[in-house]
């Protein structure tokens, strides 16, 4: 069985119709799970800011791409960095994740990239070995980038075992793993109602 779906305006639907005679017959469907082109082609800069290394320790800033082509609001959910050590993956609670390279000893030119979004209250995030895992309020996501071009292309859903309700305050936050590949989140519970 093959279910098309197209939606767009109604000049272009001839356009939809057409594509679909390259469509493979028989639910060979290969040809279409490569990867497509990059819908977020624009790269955002922005300049870090060193913490004074006065004290026992320091904190440094990555400044965010509040102002985007996307209009996305850049509440920050969770991080995490890949094996290079100069670029990460920061989720935001509207639903994007973005990775940020250019974290070096100055912080003077960080280069922002939006790969994902349409995520349910993305909290929690983990890399491993370079693979982005997110946790939304519904399941544990992994972020496939089919084609290698640096956007995510397939959101594979890797476990949705908990339980979602209407309540607001149900949200999973804190992705972890263990040594044995276990991943571990906390998930909040439903308020009385009046608090």
């Amino acid at each position: 069985m093959q279910v098309v779906y197209w939606n767009g305006p109604e000049g272009e639907a001839a356009k939809a119709s057409a594509a679909l005679k390259g469509w493979p017959e028989g639910g060979d469907v290969a040809a279409h799970t490569k990867g497509g082109a990059r819908r977020w082609k624009e790269t955002l800069e922005t300049k870090g800011r060193l913490g004074s290394d006065d004290k026992a320790y320091a904190v440094d800033s990555l400044t965010m791409p509040d102002i985007n082509p996307y209009g996305a609001w850049f509440r920050p959910g969770a991080f995490d960095f890949f094996s290079d050590g100069t670029r990460a993956a920061v989720s935001n609670w509207s639903g994007d994740v973005w990775v940020v390279s250019g974290i070096d000893e100055k912080l003077e030119k960080l280069t922002w990239q939006r790969v994902a979004t349409g995520i349910y209250n993305p909290l929690g995030l983990k890399i491993v070995k370079d693979q982005i895992y997110v946790l939304g309020r519904d399941q544990i996501t992994r972020l496939v980038d089919l084609n290698g071009d640096g956007e995510i292309d397939f959101y594979e859903n890797f476990n949705n075992d908990s339980e979602v309700t209407w309540n607001f305050h149900e949200f999973a936050f804190d992705l972890q793993t263990d040594k044995d590949g276990n991943f571990y989140y906390a998930k909040g519970g439903p308020v009385r109602n009046g608090g």
